[in-house]
């Protein structure tokens, strides 16, 4: 198994939120930087940390890190 970081990002359109993209980052306090960084320009932005195995395709829960602004209930994180 092996920790992964991911901070996504949302903007706000027709009344709906969209993802807008997702980046994988080196650690946690790059993930939790990076979403401070691009909630200034997004709408919503939710950082988290995943444990993974690809090999396995397994995955455990998201553990939030950092959440700014408007995020759905859709995100994989929540």
């Amino acid at each position: 198994m092996q920790t992964i970081y991911v901070v996504e990002t949302y903007k706000e359109a027709e009344g709906q939120l969209w993802p807008e993209r997702a980046v994988i980052c080196r650690s946690d306090q790059d993930a939790i930087g990076r979403a401070r960084m691009l909630s200034e320009s997004a709408t919503g932005v939710i950082a988290y940390s995943q444990l993974v195995d690809p090999d396995a395709g397994d995955y455990d829960q998201p553990v939030i890190l950092a959440q700014h602004g408007s995020v759905p209930s859709e995100s994989r994180a929540i």
